[in-house]
């Protein structure tokens, strides 16, 4: 990320205000930007479907696609944070890592065996919320340091 040295200054900084503010400004172009992205896509999404196109018959099914899309928002705040927590050169998320690819494969099959197609993209939506609750006690815990 272009941020890195940026981040890094924060860290030595001694100032809470300004590394509450970086984090903040810098998530909030991140959401802005992911959210815009989603709602392009599934307004595109929408627009082929009522067109008549049979594309869409080779495409996931519209609620599949939007639980995907609110997956990937929230794993964008995952991934912002990690950045930012490893600009103080160190790696917090090893062990969530490990333990999300542990329990993505039970998770996944439980998913599909339970609920069908939609079970894989819900599965996908249940391990990012975890590790975005995970991310968020990190940077709560950095932030008030």
């Amino acid at each position: 990320s272009t941020k890195v040295p940026e981040m890094a200054a924060m860290h030595q900084s001694k100032s809470k205000y300004d590394r509450n503010t970086f984090v903040k400004k810098n998530l909030r172009a991140s959401y802005v930007f992911w959210l815009l992205s989603s709602l392009c896509l599934a307004g595109l999404y929408h627009a082929i479907e009522h067109f008549g196109y049979s594309l869409t018959l080779r495409l996931l099914g519209q609620n599949s696609l939007i639980i995907l899309l609110a997956a990937f928002i929230i794993s964008n705040y995952t991934v912002c944070v990690a950045a930012y927590l490893r600009a103080k050169k160190e790696e917090p998320f090893v062990k969530i890592s490990l333990i999300n690819a542990i329990l993505s494969v039970p998770i996944l099959l439980a998913g599909l065996y339970f609920m069908g197609t939609i079970g894989a993209p819900l599965s996908y939506l249940l391990m990012v919320s975890i590790a975005a609750v995970a991310a968020y006690r990190f940077l709560k815990a950095d932030l008030s340091c």
